[in-house]
């Protein structure tokens, strides 16, 4: 029996909890996937935007600041713009230029990891080479952004544990989600029609003109490497030095992604109860398939019968899942997440509340301090075509269910998300990087060939999984894949020396590691 739908796992990659990236609205397997569309002539108006004045100032102490222009439309350039917030850090005479950096999402904030988490995503040797930069991209954050729930919204929609197995619990999440959705539209106006990742890819090489470069460098995690890889489709002769980490295949269907996902969670949560089995503390006991068990009897129970944290909110299955798939993203919270799962057995749920909190960006006071959650939705709603009938969403969430028997009903009938959104799907039919058709100033075009990409791959990684990573290196022309054995996602700034100097010698030296490299 599924205990509901809790989609809003997903954001950006943060300190301390990694929040989803690439969870999507849940489609069928022949649907058109989030590739890109087509290429569009570049005007005048266009070309403006590659030569606009920016002003950087300092802020925050140390960084520069600025807002770059970019049409809202870009079939449509001369008409309205819209502001992207970029930080940098500042440029010192040595440096080789600056890398630009995505954390994933989609939704999470490039401008507050380079601010908040500079040391986290990249090494001192990166940073005594290159000046580091992030964004927002067009629907996020400081820059031009959807809105839609308030923050009483926010926390009754990520609370709401109606089972869509049931014909009242599908017309429940149905109409929430459709409430949700005409919020959007109301509030967030022209903007939420052009917030898919093609839009933010050509953003991003008005950013590289900004930073005054003639090419690129890039280092996306996550989502952030389905950006990555679609700006080398539109701008292959304008790729620097990209490393793409956790990688996310744009040419996967939704769900195919959902399917990925769902069997990667459910194998990261049977490692964990393995390792916790050794400790003193776990609250699991009887082995790996009988901990199992304990969690998903956890979950149901509390759909049942919702606990109350310290703060006085009753926590049901939902936020529990997402608490527990929150510290499944990095090794360095599984304390917690015993920590978490004892309490909630005893009655306690507020470290798993907390960790679902922090994966949402909720704060103790109740607010949002970002609109990751809502961003998250907005840009997969345009990126995927999910189903629509009910029928076909439910014989999707068979599947999921099925290949996670504890994750499943958490990632099943995504699609709900996306059935009513105001605004039609962008997706298209996959198209590999440089392939775009021929034309004078067309993204695409400018000079044949994509430079070498190096792909970061984590053999145990739940959210983008290791199989991902192995085929999106083959679609890049040139690409090489670097390999981590280890569990959680992403490598780079995490996974220890091996891989961050390999990742450094690529950046500073232009050495890709031998074909085949492993580190453990």
């Amino acid at each position: 029996m599924s205990r509901g739908v809790r989609r809003l796992l997903a954001a950006a990659a943060v300190l301390a909890v990694t929040m989803t990236a690439g969870c999507s609205a849940t489609g069928t397997d022949d649907d058109s996937g989030p590739s890109p569309s087509p290429s569009r002539s570049q005007t005048g108006a266009a070309r403006e935007y590659l030569t606009q004045h920016v002003d950087w100032s300092t802020c925050f102490d140390k960084f520069q600041c600025a807002t770059v222009k970019v049409p809202l439309d870009w079939d449509d350039p001369d008409g309205s713009e819209i502001g992207i917030a970029v930080i940098r850090t500042q440029q010192a005479d040595n440096t080789r230029g600056t890398i630009l950096v995505d954390p994933g999402g989609p939704g999470g904030s490039g401008f507050n990891i380079v601010k908040d988490s500079l040391g986290y995503v990249t090494t001192d040797r990166l940073q005594s080479h290159y000046a580091i930069a992030g964004f927002d991209p067009r629907g996020v954050g400081r820059s031009s952004a959807v809105d839609c729930f308030t923050d009483a919204g926010r926390d009754r929609m990520r609370s709401n544990d109606a089972d869509p197995d049931t014909d009242a619990g599908f017309k429940n999440l149905r109409s929430m989600y459709h409430r949700f959705a005409n919020a959007c539209q109301k509030h967030t106006g022209a903007l939420l029609e052009h917030v898919d990742t093609e839009s933010a890819a050509r953003d991003m090489d008005v950013i590289r003109a900004a930073l005054g470069e003639r090419k690129l460098n890039y280092l996306g995690f996550s989502y952030g490497t389905k950006l990555g890889a679609t700006y080398a489709r539109l701008y292959p002769g304008k790729v620097g030095r990209f490393v793409l980490d956790g990688a996310l295949d744009p040419s996967l269907t939704s769900v195919q992604i959902a399917l990925g996902q769902a069997k990667g969670f459910e194998r990261e949560l049977r490692v964990y109860i393995r390792r916790c089995g050794q400790q003193p503390d776990c609250p699991l006991d009887g082995g790996v398939d009988h901990g199992a068990r304990q969690v998903r009897a956890l979950l149901d129970s509390a759909t049942r019968t919702p606990l109350t944290a310290t703060d006085g909110r009753k926590v049901g299955g939902s936020l529990l899942a997402s608490g527990i798939i929150a510290a499944l993203y990095n090794t360095a919270n599984w304390q917690y997440l015993t920590q978490g799962l004892a309490g909630a057995m005893n009655g306690d749920p507020s470290v798993l509340l907390a960790l679902a909190d922090q994966s949402a960006d909720r704060d103790q006071s109740g607010n949002y301090t970002s609109n990751g959650n809502e961003a998250f939705i907005a840009i997969n709603c345009l990126d995927y075509s999910p189903p629509a009938k009910k029928a076909a969403m439910r014989a999707v969430a068979a599947r999921i269910e099925k290949a996670s028997p504890t994750f499943g009903p958490e990632l099943a009938y995504t699609g709900l998300t996306c059935a009513n959104w105001p605004v039609p799907s962008t997706a298209h039919a996959p198209k590999p990087p440089g392939t775009d058709k021929p034309g004078t100033d067309k993204p695409g075009t400018d000079k044949p060939g994509t430079a070498p990409i190096l792909v970061v791959g984590t053999t145990g990684d739940p959210a983008t999984p290791y199989a991902w990573a192995k085929s999106l290196t083959r679609k890049l022309p040139g690409a090489r894949l670097l390999t981590w054995k280890g569990e959680g996602h992403t490598a780079y700034g995490r996974a220890g020396p091996c891989i961050n100097k390999k990742v450094d010698a690529y950046f500073v030296t232009g050495t890709m590691p031998p074909r085949g490299t492993t580190c453990r």
